[in-house]
Formats: C-alpha cells, structure tokens, sequence
C-alpha cells in the first residue's frame, strides 16, 4: 500500500510527466496505469529512496533505462 501512495504522490508532483522522456525530448504524459517510480541517482550509485531522489516514469522507459546514468542516458537515448 505504501508505494501506492507514494506512485499517488510521485504523480502529482511531477504533474504525470516522464521525467525520461522530458530529458530526451520525447512525449512525456504518462497514463496511471502506466507509471512508474524511477530513481534519478540509482541506489546502486548510492541515491537514496527519498521522494527527493524519485521520479515519475513510464514504466518501459523506467525498464530501458536500467542502470544507465544521466550521462549515459543523453549519449545513447532509449
């Protein structure tokens, strides 16, 4: 239930925009059934599971993303 709210949350914050997508100048609006909590520093980079360090994403971008980096994620797209 509790990542439930905070997808909720994650949503309004970020007005139900793909944080992935707005990078890469793609279509950004994510439909609820499609969204997902992506972190913007991996955990396995040391980022944390604050909602400061999640974003809202796809699900499929989220996916394709793994764990690249921001750097990684402007030179090569998705």
């Amino acid at each position: 239930m509790r990542s439930q709210l905070s997808l909720n949350i994650l949503y309004d914050r970020d007005k139900g925009l793909c944080w992935i997508c707005l990078l890469l100048n793609k279509p950004a609006y994510v439909k609820r059934k499609d969204a997902s909590r992506d972190h913007y520093i991996a955990q396995s980079e040391g980022g944390s599971d604050d909602y400061e360090n999640l974003r809202l994403a796809h699900k499929s971008c989220n996916s394709k993303r793994g764990t690249r980096t921001i750097e990684e994620l402007l030179n090569e797209g998705l």
